[in-house]
């Protein structure tokens, strides 16, 4: 799918995982959300961090910056 549509593609295991590689690529793209992921794809029961939680901090994280 990633080669087909040229396509880069993170995964994570969990909502805290999640939040922490959002948190990786905003710092790196000079704090620009549009140029950080396009598309996040959430699932709300995943360990750890569920997908509400991790998508709020995401969203608090763009909002303050």
């Amino acid at each position: 799918l990633e080669d087909h549509f040229c396509l880069e593609v993170d995964t994570a295991l969990n909502g805290l995982e999640a939040l922490k590689l959002f948190e990786q690529q905003f710092q790196k793209n000079c704090k620009c959300a549009n140029r950080c992921y396009r598309l996040i794809l959430m699932d709300i029961q995943m360990p750890v961090m569920d997908g509400f939680t991790s998508s709020k901090e995401i969203l608090d994280i763009v909002k303050n910056n």
